[in-house]
């Protein structure tokens, strides 16, 4: 489930792979499941840094990938299986730590998302959650890796 890129930066190299809520809460949280080691990703509003992330997603969504730089996550989207459509996942939402924004990790992330779409064999939805300039520009994104990996977007119209 990973896609190593070659890429060493200060931190270490630069991986992308998806993973499952489990893991994740594994990585985000002390021990006892309740308190977060990582305080970027607590909510927006509590300083945490993933603008769309929220620790409550770890009950709901499916799969997360992920983009670290060594052991530190730079990146982070959402994917939820939809319970209308077989073989469909919505990708609700993708952030990227600001402090790491303009190394295309966005990017690299997107690719992510859309091979991993395809390795489980589904097609994809991405949200309309987004502000127009993000949606046009992750869009654009996603329309190239779904070309290259022959992943069939589904339109949210």
């Amino acid at each position: 489930m990973e896609n190593l890129i070659e890429n060493n930066l200060e931190n270490g190299p630069v991986e992308a792979k998806t993973i499952t809520p489990q893991e994740l809460r594994e990585i985000i949280f002390d021990e006892d499941g309740y308190k977060v080691k990582d305080k970027r990703f607590l909510p927006k509003e509590e300083g945490g840094v993933f603008h769309y992330f929220r620790p409550e997603d770890l009950n709901t969504e499916n799969y997360f990938s992920i983009i670290k730089e060594g052991n530190l996550i730079t990146g982070v989207a959402a994917l939820q299986k939809s319970p209308f459509t077989e073989k469909l996942f919505w990708m609700k939402s993708i952030s990227i730590d600001p402090e790491y924004q303009g190394k295309h990790y966005a990017t690299k992330l997107v690719e992510e998302i859309v091979r991993f779409t395809k390795e489980q064999g589904y097609h994809l939805e991405v949200s309309s959650y987004s502000s127009r300039e993000a949606k046009a520009k992750l869009q654009r994104l996603f329309d190239e890796f779904a070309d290259k990996y022959g992943v069939t977007l589904v339109s949210d119209k």
